[in-house]
């Protein structure tokens, strides 16, 4: 999510700083700031893969992700008290999860690569409207 973040910052209305970018590990924000910038190259559409049908689904898929790092490394104690493992951490889980992390991650890369060849196409013209036909054509399904 860095690099679609980098390689979007000029999109949007208040771009962040390249050391705050490189020092977070804050998903939820990244996130926040992805969906800025599929907003502002109006490609809320064409942003989907298997399991993400939308941008709000994107961000739970972040979410979950990130309750899952968080109790992964015991820094949520959502453990079961009958000592359990966590319902989001079981094996059949996990591997749901997995398959659309993998499908989100492919999409996340082919939208920062076309989002990159559109803004340098743009620079050429001297016009910074990121107007394009979108990672559609990437679109995993």
């Amino acid at each position: 999510m860095k690099l679609l973040v980098e390689e979007g910052n000029s999109c949007i209305d208040s771009p962040i700083d390249a050391l705050t970018l490189a020092k977070t590990h804050a998903l939820r924000w990244l996130a926040q700031i992805v969906c800025q910038i599929i907003r502002t190259a109006r490609w809320e559409n064409e942003f989907q893969c298997e399991g993400v049908g939308n941008l709000a689904e994107f961000s739970a898929v972040v979410e979950e992700l990130e309750t899952m790092y968080l109790v992964g490394n015991g820094r949520l104690s959502s453990k079961p008290l009958d000592g359990s493992t966590p319902v989001g951490l079981q094996a059949s889980n996990v591997v749901r999860f997995a398959k659309k992390l993998d499908a989100l991650l492919h999409l996340i890369e082919a939208t920062t690569e076309i989002l990159g060849a559109t803004l340098d196409a743009n620079r050429e013209e001297s016009s910074y409207k990121p107007v394009a036909q979108g990672p559609g054509k990437y679109t995993i399904h």
